[in-house]
């Protein structure tokens, strides 16, 4: 999302008539191989006549940081450069899609095994953190953006701070996190630990969602008119966005102008976020989350075809939905499926069997179509408007009937 608020801010400054050959210098450009060596002029130069694919990264890089900060903003003593949060952001002609990774993921290197997807970027620097995610979303990306702590502080300060509500209290002493539910305008210190925060019973899934709510009311704050009609603020923003930023080395302030001029519009469409879907699961006697590959699988032909990702219910909307999972020949699936609906954010149950489908099929009710396809969604799932005659479906009520969890689309669905 920084090279989206980058942008805007960018073009925003050429309107106004200032040049902003400072902000170019301040960048720090790096090679990132297989996304320098690919080159995007071409695409680009289509102004969104197909896709523009990002890695946005934020690093939990505490060097630049003084002991007086690092107590301050709760960060410990670690040295390294892992990855707290890691977007796949895709920049469309008729929207932006944003797909985050949980830091835990379960990622598999030729050299180095199994380890977690935070740890890639330390080990093998950003080349090779966009193989991994290349290869587990099967597209490829055009440019590379990485924001540190320190650099997310200023940004958001240099914003005038993001307005971020809260449907219940969140305390967290790891986070520094300490809110009363309601309606908060945070600086950057506040919404450091607000995103940084694992508080809840979904851990780093909570987490995400949190980072996702952030991204959309930074992205409305640095396009709302009390930045773009404020001089000062508005060249403060800028200047500060481009020194926080690490860019692969064709993505500069003009081709952030480039882009801004593509994306005028685009933004007031909103944004459609998705968390990879995945599950918690130990590996060697490991902690990690796992891709479920079939939710994989539709989640990554969306991004290759460069549609936009389904319409997902508000957290409030997923916690009222009538969500139950009726297992098919397999327990283990269907174990599996509560497991990633529940870190997707919803609350299903679990009981009764039926004959067990090719494929993991989702069944609405009355009124609920619209949850429904968000649900077939995060698993890859076949979605039928026609339920078996022995599954009795209530108004509103979602019935997930479990099955191997591969298969191939019933075009009758």
């Amino acid at each position: 999302m920084a090279v989206v608020v980058a942008a805007v801010v960018a073009l925003a400054l050429a309107w106004v008539g200032w040049t902003w050959w400072s902000a170019e210098r301040a960048l720090d450009q790096q090679e990132v191989g297989s996304i320098d060596d690919r080159g995007t002029e071409d695409a680009e130069a289509a102004a969104f006549d197909e896709v523009l694919d990002v890695l946005v990264v934020g690093s939990d890089d505490r060097s630049d940081l003084t002991e007086e900060q690092r107590r301050e903003l709760h960060t410990g003593t670690f040295d390294g450069a892992r990855t707290d949060t890691i977007l796949w952001v895709q920049l469309r002609g008729d929207g932006v899609s944003i797909v985050s990774f949980p830091r835990d993921l379960l990622v598999r290197t030729v050299d180095d095994g199994n380890m977690r997807i935070n740890q890639v970027l330390e080990v093998g620097g950003p080349d090779a953190l966009a193989g991994v995610v290349e290869g587990i979303l099967g597209a490829e990306l055009d440019h590379y953006v990485e924001v540190s702590i320190s650099s997310f502080l200023e940004i958001v300060d240099a914003a005038g701070g993001v307005e971020i509500c809260l449907d219940e209290e969140l305390r967290d002493r790891k986070s520094g996190a300490d809110f009363d539910a309601g309606c908060h305008d945070m600086d950057g210190v506040d919404a450091l630990a607000y995103v940084r925060s694992r508080q809840g019973d979904r851990s780093d899934f909570a987490r995400v969602e949190r980072q996702q709510i952030f991204l959309t009311a930074l992205a409305d704050k640095a396009t709302s008119l009390s930045v773009l009609a404020n001089p000062v603020r508005l060249r403060s923003l800028a200047t500060t966005v481009a020194e926080g930023l690490t860019v692969d080395d064709g993505l500069g302030v003009p081709r952030m102008v480039d882009l801004a001029r593509a994306m005028q519009g685009v933004l007031d469409e909103g944004l459609d976020s998705f968390t990879l879907p995945a599950y918690p699961m130990e590996v060697d006697g490991i902690p990690y989350v796992v891709p479920y590959e079939p939710g994989v699988a539709e989640l990554s032909g969306r991004i290759a075809r460069g549609e936009e990702l389904p319409d997902r219910p508000t957290q409030e909307e997923r916690d009222e939905l009538d969500v139950r999972i009726v297992a098919g020949a397999s327990s283990a699936e269907a174990s599996r499926v509560e497991s990633v609906l529940y870190f997707a954010g919803y609350s299903p149950a679990v009981g009764g069997t039926a004959e067990e489908p090719v494929r993991t099929t989702v069944h609405a009710g009355a009124g609920a179509g619209d949850a429904a396809e968000a649900i077939a969604a995060v698993l890859g799932a076949r979605l039928s408007s026609s339920p078996p005659s022995d599954l009795e479906l209530g108004f509103g009520e979602i019935v997930v009937v479990t099955g191997a969890g591969v298969g191939t689309e019933d075009e009758g669905a």
